[in-house]
Parts: structure tokens; sequence; C-alpha cells
């Protein structure tokens, strides 16, 4: 618990802003960029699920997936 007014301010701005970039905000977001669009290539320099950017490519993956977009990861690492 803290006593700090301003942390407990701080915290109720930092709530509000992480709903704006919630998964579902960020699909509405990428389909309304691409359109009608279905299919994704994301290029990278490693395409293995090693670690960093690695991983967070690995999950819009899977999200996208989930949202019925076809994906394929392109990479120096792909098998």
């Amino acid at each position: 618990m803290h006593d700090d007014p301003q942390y407990d301010k701080n915290k109720e701005k930092i709530h509000e802003i992480v709903k704006k970039y919630s998964s579902q905000q960020w699909l509405e977001s990428i389909h309304s960029q691409l359109g009608d669009a279905k299919k994704i290539l994301l290029v990278s320099d490693f395409s293995d699920k090693i670690g960093g950017i690695e991983t967070y490519i690995h999950d819009v993956k899977d999200i996208l997936i989930s949202a019925g977009y076809e994906v394929k990861i392109v990479g120096a690492t792909n098998r």
C-alpha cells in the first residue's frame, strides 16, 4: 500500500492508457490498415522463437491467426 496520492493518481492514468492498447484494439487497428487482406508476412533476422523480438513476433502471429489471418514468419533461421 502506498501513502503517496500522486502514485495512486498515476496508477489510474496508466490503467486508462493500457485499455487503449488491448489485443482487440490492436487487431481493430490492423484490420483498418489492411482492409480485406488476409495474408501477412512477418520478416525478421531470426525466425526461431529465441527471445526478445522473436518472441513478440511469434505472439503477434498467434494473435493474427486467431483473428483469421494467414501468417508466415520468414528469417535467416527459417526452417
